[in-house]
This record gives C-alpha cells, sequence and structure tokens, in this order.
C-alpha cells in the first residue's frame, strides 16, 4: 500500500520585524594641528549644515560618517574630505592653511600682467612701425628705444604672471597632509549616532514531498 505523505510547510510572506542594523565602524582618534588657527567642521551629508567640531590644535574623536572641512579667519576653506580609517590606530593630521591675502595677491598679478603684456605687445607694434631703417640700414634710436621697452614689459609681464599663478593656486584652497581622503573615495556608513528604520523580511519554506 502506498502511502502518500505531502507535507506543506509554511510558505509564508509575513513580516518579522528586524531591527538588523551593521555594527558601526569603530571611531578614529584624530590629533589636528595647524600652524595658524583653524576650525575643523563636520556635517551628515552634503545637504546637511556644517558644525564646528574643534580648533586646532586638537585631539578628537572622528566620526566615520559625514564629511569634514577646514574654515579660519583669512584663510581659504578646504575641500570637503574625510579621515581614512582604513590607516587604523590614531591619526596624526597637519593642516597647510592658504591665505586669502595672498590669493587676491595672486589675482592683482595676473590682472596686472595681463594689462602689461598688452601694453608691451602694443609698445613692440609702435616700435616696427616707426621710423624703419636710414639711409645706411641702422635702425632709428627712437625704433630701438620702442623695441626695447616693449620687450622688456613683456618679460616683466610673464614674471608677474608666473609669480601671481603661484600666489593663487598655492593659497586658493587649505589642504593637509596626513591620511584623509575625499568624500566619495569611501563608500558610504552609517552614522552610529543615527538609528537604522527597521527592516521587513519575509520568510519563505519550499513544499516537502514524501512518497512511501
Amino acid at each position: 500500500m502506498r502511502h502518500i505523505l505531502t507535507i506543506i510547510t509554511l510558505c509564508s510572506a509575513a513580516a518579522l520585524s528586524s531591527s538588523a542594523m551593521a555594527s558601526p565602524p569603530a571611531p578614529v582618534s584624530v590629533h589636528l594641528e595647524s600652524s595658524v588657527v583653524a576650525d575643523l567642521e563636520h556635517r551628515a551629508g552634503p545637504d546637511a549644515p556644517w558644525e564646528n567640531i574643534c580648533v586646532t590644535p586638537c585631539d578628537i574623536v572622528a566620526r566615520t560618517a559625514g564629511e569634514y572641512r577646514i574654515v579660519g579667519v583669512g584663510i581659504a576653506v578646504s575641500r570637503p574630505f574625510v579621515f581614512d580609517a582604513a590607516k587604523g590606530g590614531a591619526l596624526s593630521v597637519t593642516v597647510r592653511p592658504g591665505s586669502l591675502a595672498i590669493a587676491r595677491r595672486g589675482l592683482w598679478l595676473l590682472a596686472g600682467a595681463g594689462a602689461i603684456g598688452i601694453a608691451g605687445a602694443i609698445t613692440l607694434a609702435a616700435g616696427g612701425a616707426s621710423g624703419a631703417f636710414d639711409a645706411g640700414g641702422v635702425g632709428s634710436q627712437s625704433r630701438t628705444d620702442f623695441l626695447f621697452a616693449g620687450s622688456l614689459m613683456l618679460v616683466a609681464a610673464l614674471g608677474m604672471g608666473v609669480w601671481g599663478t603661484a600666489d593663487w593656486t598655492e593659497n586658493r584652497l587649505s589642504r593637509l597632509d596626513g591620511p584623509v581622503l575625499p568624500p566619495r573615495a569611501v563608500s558610504p556608513q552609517p552614522d552610529p549616532h543615527v538609528t537604522a528604520p527597521q527592516q521587513k523580511v519575509a520568510l519563505s519554506l519550499p513544499l516537502i514531498s514524501f512518497t512511501f
């Protein structure tokens, strides 16, 4: 006699409340120093407001979520960054503040270089058009003076341009030396200060059949 025993186990879509949260990453100890007074700020996300964390020099336990930046009186704002928690242990970071005054000087030098360069080019053109050559093939004194002055102005414009570019590029942002990364270089991690929402888990068991 053949008995067919069919056992149908639960195929349940009943939702189970779960508080399964990934364990938050360990906090990072950071020592921050700077040659001038600078503020470290933090925000939880791109649209969140910035909050002051400490004034250099300082030692903090840094959050592993969100992003940081450097600000201060008379210094340029840094790009947002995060501390590289993968380095482990206590991190040491040094701020290289950008000077707003020097950055402005760089812009003025670049503007001056442009103006002097244009004037030098006009002077050279005027020298080329004036008193070409005398009967002996020797350039007139006025022509020589124009060419010399124009060349001198172009050299001065080049020097000012190099100086202004260096001032601007080195000081338009504050920079950091140490284990820091741009925010996009790390995967998002949950902030341990924010409670994760409860998740619903659907449990499904297959149909099991025995034949005797």
